[in-house]
């Protein structure tokens, strides 16, 4: 359980980090699970590091090492070395997401095309009164010539950066609510184990059923934004979560104030759990009869 705490508490860190990292907006403050437990002289120097998403990597692939020296984690090598390529996978991702935030397109180019479209704007409407003997039918090719242009280059700015405030980005506060939500999902006790399954003889037919999946329940996509007030009002038990910047003060401390708009739910924040020693960040004592659990929760978090 140990282990299960820490690990989805630096998985909601690096998600955070690496989105802050990409994003170019105004507030870049986004939830994560409560990380009040964790040593504040690791939060600290977290604080102080330019590179927080590579060492918040190296942080959990240590965790996940010393776990499986230690017995926590008995799942076969083939599928510990699974959790390790999906986070470096991750990595790989994140780089290439860096390079559509950070290399923009380039400023000649773009200038010329604005130039270009100028004069395209200008000479269309003379070539087509030039050429064509209706006055109607001039005029709506012209329109449609520099219109159809002009929204191209309007949708390719558009599409340039997509981490910002616009109405037409990625909801990246929002998205990170949803991961929150698949975290804290996973620390449900319902869902550390499959459901028990009584034989009967009618159950070999394997009839067929409609399935609606939930979806009242669900934390869906819907014009953009995400609907995860539902699911934080339903797991406000399992861990809260707070707002983070990357510094300390938020980190170790909860914000007392939040602005307008940012709250992560409707309800106040539940109280936070008992807070743990903080060289427990790295338990050592197996858990009895969970390994293979744990194993499993490890690479569903990656």
């Amino acid at each position: 359980e140990l282990f299960h705490h820490v690990l989805i508490r630096l998985m909601s860190m690096l998600y955070c980090s690496a989105l802050q990292q990409v994003a170019d907006m105004k507030d870049e403050r986004f939830d994560i699970i409560d990380n009040a437990g964790l040593d504040p002289a690791k939060l600290s120097y977290l604080e102080a590091a330019n590179d927080k998403t590579e060492i918040l990597v190296q942080w959990i692939q240590r965790l996940i090492c010393d776990n499986m020296a230690c017995g926590v984690l008995t799942a076969a090598p083939p599928i510990m070395s699974r959790v390790f390529q999906e986070l470096s996978k991750g990595v790989v991702n994140f780089q290439n997401a860096r390079k559509i935030a950070e290399f923009l397109f380039p400023l000649p180019y773009a200038q010329m095309i604005s130039v270009m479209l100028v004069f395209q704007w200008i000479l269309v409407p003379l070539m087509a009164f030039t050429l064509v003997e209706s006055t109607m039918w001039a005029a709506f090719l012209s329109y449609m010539a520099v219109f159809t242009f002009w929204s191209i280059n309007f949708i390719a700015i558009e599409l340039e950066m997509p981490f910002g405030d616009d109405l037409n980005d990625l909801p990246i506060a929002n998205i990170m609510k949803d991961f929150n939500c698949s975290l804290r999902t996973l620390l449900e006790e319902d869902a550390q184990n499959p459901p028990a399954f009584t034989m009967q003889d009618g159950y070999r037919k394997l009839s067929i059923s409609q399935w609606d999946g939930g979806a009242s329940n669900r934390c869906a996509f819907r014009g953009g934004r995400v609907a995860a007030s539902v699911r934080l009002k339903r797991m406000g038990s399992v861990a809260p979560t707070r707002l983070w910047r990357g510094s300390t003060s938020a980190a170790v401390k909860p914000l007392k104030q939040q602005p307008e708009g940012l709250s992560n739910s409707e309800e106040e924040d539940p109280p936070a759990p008992e807070q743990r020693p903080p060289h427990a960040i790295l338990p050592c004592e197996p858990s009895g009869g969970g390994g293979g659990a744990s194993g499993a929760s490890a690479g569903a978090a990656a």
